[in-house]
């Protein structure tokens, strides 16, 4: 589902020198934005990979955020394989104040069948949870990434598995959760399943429902997040849907839950559709491994006929 290798050079190594003067031309438009307390640093895999980004770029980089007057919060995406003691030591000497660090971790799912099935994350639960223990340990700040719209699954198994991933990375030392709507990336299973016919974007309705569910104590630490590199496929959203998406901006900016209660009460018959079918799902209450199977079956033999078998 991840399109970030359509942002990533496969034809040269590209060496830590390169990465580093990146930063600096990036960093050049940072410093004549009148505001910039807050930087993100994006990468096509890990931050903390050495091999993407060598220790001693790393270093060079959050030090120079760091003395950057103005910034009070700087944000590294990392899989949790790679925040290792080495890795945050490295950290930790190039900044004034280790919190003003944020290391973002992609978790997905709190459920193994669907991190790994819906995902193929390829992440134990232990490892996701040693990551955040050793962050907090060195005081750096853990974001947490959850998904919602995993493909193989329903729309309420979605909802539900998005809440209860929420509370597991709050449980778990989250400071922040960052929610996410998978969208159609290029050359991706999701984008073969779509134009098969497999796969739909699922609602903003769900997002609103898992916001609706989450106690104000988590729900004031959740971000809405709305990738919008590398560019995806446009999915046509029905014009009570646009409304919606333009109120949850709204609420992505504020976290005033008016916004919220604005999207409940728009009435069209999409909307309408969407809540009878939503209802027939939780009353179905399939388990997990039978959605998993049924669809699994499914995408196989569609596969199957147009490129042969898998094994």
């Amino acid at each position: 589902m991840c399109g970030y290798s359509t942002l990533a050079s496969f034809k040269r190594s590209i060496l830590g020198d390169t990465v580093y003067a990146q930063f600096r031309r990036g960093l050049e438009i940072i410093k004549r934005l009148p505001h910039h307390e807050m930087v993100s640093i994006g990468t096509a895999g890990s931050f903390l990979d050495p091999k993407e980004v060598p220790y001693h770029i790393q270093a060079r980089i959050i030090n120079e955020l760091s003395s950057l007057k103005g910034v009070y919060y700087i944000n590294i995406e990392s899989r949790a394989e790679y925040i290792t003691k080495e890795a945050l030591e490295n950290l930790v000497t190039s900044i004034d104040d280790p919190y003003k660090l944020s290391v973002g971790v992609g978790l997905e799912s709190s459920n193994d069948l669907i991190r790994e099935l819906c995902i193929n994350k390829y992440m134990s639960i232990n490892l996701f949870i040693q990551a955040l223990e050793l962050l907090k340990k060195y005081n750096i700040s853990p974001t947490v990434y959850v998904t919602i719209g995993k493909p193989f699954i329903n729309d309420w198994t979605n909802i539900v598995d998005t809440i209860e991933s929420i509370k597991f990375a709050f449980q778990h030392g989250a400071d922040r959760v960052v929610l996410l709507r998978i969208g159609i990336q290029r050359n991706s299973l999701i984008e073969w399943l779509y134009t098969h016919g497999l796969y739909k974007p699922i609602e903003i309705w769900a997002v609103v429902e898992v916001l609706k569910r989450l106690p104000y104590k988590l729900r004031k630490n959740v971000l809405i997040a709305n990738p919008r590199l590398p560019k995806y496929l446009e999915i046509d959203e029905s014009p009570c849907s646009q409304t919606a998406i333009e109120l949850l901006t709204e609420y992505k900016g504020t976290l005033d839950f008016s916004y919220i209660e604005a999207i409940d009460a728009l009435s069209c018959s999409h909307k309408v559709n969407w809540y009878k079918k939503l209802e027939k799902e939780m009353g179905s209450e399939l388990e997990i491994e039978t959605q998993l199977l049924e669809s699994y079956n499914q995408w196989l033999e569609v596969w199957k006929n147009e490129h042969g078998g898998l094994f």
